[in-house]
């Protein structure tokens, strides 16, 4: 094969190829789906009726936090979409039920939601293959590294005994490290009963959203029984959005995570594959294993985990510096807002 037909003919290929990737799509529409739980109010719905049921206590409330995110991860591939459409709304309104603040009466209850809202949200991304978008890019490299990848329903057979055990102890756990000073809250169970009743009975785009969305998780389950792509499936699915005007064709094109991600993904498949192709990451993998071959196997467990250690505390005190200085620009501007 000559260099001329390799840069002209296949390099545009190959550079261009992750543009075709149904990996990458499925990220992509699965972005794109998040937009009917916002728009048909379906999201919020299900929050207020899960508060409505178990907010009684602050743990109980912490478990309705816990499940909604959890019923809303396989369909929307995004922490902060998840996070800041849905749960964080509702968190917002019942802080103030108890005059609880970031500058003023944290620990009443405010830290402990919050902290619920964040560990959980890790947790229901790591269940599903569709509930964080590096989920499906990680497979793909994988595959172009010569590994088998999962399908939906493995990814989430494999993950579900420790992904269970994880779901039912974090709002626990952060219940016991993180006590809220507000042990009972019958005010915030009332409140969203009557925030539930204001909503009334459930819009024809709810019911349309709920419907198609069990389509999609019956076909992303049984995709190797019904020969259904789940890339596939994710596009049936923004398709009968729009048939059904949950979607508007101009949410799906002003849609810019969804778009960017597209972008970047599709950009970072090809470098992957082209790793592999020049024999990249083939020199990686003896150069290390053959420096490891060498040490005693609890030595090299445990210099693992004390780099894993050193990594999240660099990643904590770089979180901290960023967060300290969002809370000194947020509190110059608004003293009782959660930063």
């Amino acid at each position: 094969m000559s260099l001329k037909a390799i840069t002209d003919a296949q390099a545009i290929s190959w550079g261009l190829s992750g543009f075709s990737n149904a990996i990458v799509w499925l990220i992509f529409a699965a972005f794109m789906i998040g937009i009917g739980y916002e728009n048909s109010g379906l999201g919020r719905r299900i929050a207020l009726f899960l508060v409505a049921k178990l907010g009684k206590s602050s743990l109980g409330l912490g478990y309705a936090i816990a499940i909604t995110d959890l019923v809303l991860a396989p369909f929307i591939p995004s922490n902060a979409a998840r996070s800041g459409g849905t749960i964080y709304p509702i968190v917002s309104s019942i802080c103030p039920m108890f005059d609880s603040y970031p500058d003023k009466n944290p620990r009443k209850i405010g830290s402990y939601l919050n902290w619920v809202a964040l560990a959980t949200t890790c947790v229901s991304s790591s269940i599903f293959l569709t509930g964080a978008a590096p989920n499906p890019l990680a497979l793909e490299l994988s595959a172009k590294s010569g590994i088998v990848a999962a399908n939906w329903g493995t990814w989430f057979l494999a993950f579900l005994p420790v992904g269970l055990i994880l779901f039912i102890i974090t709002p626990l756990l952060t219940y016991v490290f993180c006590k809220p000073e507000v042990k009972g809250s019958p005010e915030i169970a009332a409140w969203a009963k009557d925030e539930y009743k204001k909503l009334g009975s459930m819009t024809r785009s709810e019911i349309f959203m709920a419907l198609i969305s069990v389509l999609a998780l019956v076909l992303w389950i049984g995709a190797s029984t019904f020969k259904v792509n789940p890339t596939t499936t994710a596009l049936i699915v923004i398709i009968l959005m729009i048939f059904t005007k949950i979607m508007t064709w101009q949410d799906f094109l002003a849609n810019k995570p969804a778009w960017n991600v597209l972008t970047w993904f599709a950009t970072l498949v090809p470098m992957a594959s082209g790793l592999k192709n020049v024999g990249f990451l083939d020199w990686l993998a003896k150069s290390a294993g053959g420096s490891l071959v060498s040490l005693d196997p609890t030595m090299a467990v445990l210099g693992f985990v004390i780099s894993i250690l050193l990594t999240s505390l660099l990643l904590c005190f770089w979180h901290c510096l960023c967060n300290s200085y969002g809370r000194l620009v947020c509190y110059s501007n608004s003293s009782n807002s959660w930063c």
